[in-house]
C-alpha cells in the first residue's frame, strides 16, 4: 500500500463513519450519545491523518529510527534533575489543534468520552526517567509506517513541586491553559520535516516558543551544562 491508497482507505472510513452518525441522528436516544461522540472522535483522527499523508523519505525514516534508539538515553544524561521538565507527545495532526486552542487537556475533557486512560482534568506525561514511553508511544516517530510525519513532544513545566511529583509517580499533569500561563511550555521537539510547519503555526496563533529538532534539543542541553551563562536564562514558574 502506498500513501495514495492509504488516503483512499481513510476517506472511505470517514465516509462510513459519517453515514453511521446520520443513522444515529435519525433515531437518537441518550444511550447512543457515547457511540456518536466516539464516531466524531474517529473522524477527527482520520481527517487529520489524510491532511498530512505524504510519501516516505528514506533519510527521514533513518533519522526517526535513530531517535527512537538514542533520544531517551541522551535526555536522561543531559537534562539536570533540577529542571523538573515533563514531556507530552502527540501526533502532528493534534499539534496544530493544541496550538490553536491554547490548551493541553485530557481526551475525556475534549471529547466527553474515554479516548485513553487519562482521567478527567489530567493528561499523560513522562519525566526524563521514563521519557521512552513518550518517545516510542506518543511522539509518532514510528508513524512513517502510515506515511505520516512525526508528531511533537511538548516540553512542559509542572505548576509546582507537588505536580512534578504527580508526574513522576502517576504520569499525569493537570490540564494546562498555556495562553493564560505561557510559561508552562519550555519548547517543542519534532523532526526537521516539521520545523517550518510548526513555526508557522506558532506565528499564526501568536505564540512564542522555541521549536527544536531532536538533535538540536540535545545540543541545547549539552551547551547548557557546559556553559549555562552562555545561554538565555531559563523561564521559571511564578
Amino acid at each position: 500500500m502506498n500513501y495514495l491508497e492509504k488516503a483512499s482507505l481513510l476517506k472511505e472510513k470517514i465516509k462510513k463513519n459519517k453515514e453511521d452518525i446520520q443513522k444515529i441522528l435519525q433515531s437518537y436516544t441518550s444511550d447512543k450519545r457515547e457511540k456518536l461522540l466516539f464516531l466524531q472522535y474517529l473522524i477527527s483522527i482520520q481527517t487529520g491523518r489524510v491532511k498530512f499523508l505524504r510519501p516516505n523519505d528514506t533519510r527521514d525514516i533513518i533519522d526517526r529510527e535513530r531517535q527512537i534508539s538514542e533520544f531517551s538515553k541522551k535526555i536522561f544524561e543531559v537534562i539536570p534533575d533540577s529542571k523538573h521538565l515533563v514531556f507530552h507527545g502527540t501526533p502532528i495532526y493534534n499539534t496544530e489543534k493544541i496550538l490553536k486552542s491554547g490548551r493541553i487537556v485530557s481526551g475525556r475533557d475534549l471529547w466527553g468520552i474515554k479516548t485513553s486512560g487519562d482521567p478527567l482534568g489530567q493528561f499523560s506525561v513522562t519525566t526524563k526517567e521514563n521519557i521512552q514511553n513518550t518517545v516510542i508511544g506518543h511522539s509518532d516517530l514510528g508513524a512513517y509506517t502510515e506515511f505520516l510525519p512525526a508528531g511533537t513532544i511538548f516540553v512542559l513545566y509542572p505548576k509546582d513541586e507537588e505536580e512534578y511529583k504527580m508526574a513522576q509517580k502517576k504520569g499525569y499533569l493537570h490540564n494546562i491553559d498555556f495562553k493564560r500561563n505561557p510559561n508552562r511550555i519550555h519548547s517543542l521537539v519534532t523532526t526537521s520535516e516539521n520545523l517550518d510547519r510548526i513555526n508557522n503555526w506558532l506565528k499564526k496563533y501568536k505564540l512564542n516558543y522555541h521549536v527544536y529538532d531532536y538533535d538540536a534539543f540535545i545540543d541545547y542541553w549539552q551547551k547548557q551544562t557546559i556553559n549555562p551563562q552562555a545561554l538565555k536564562k531559563q523561564k521559571t514558574i511564578d
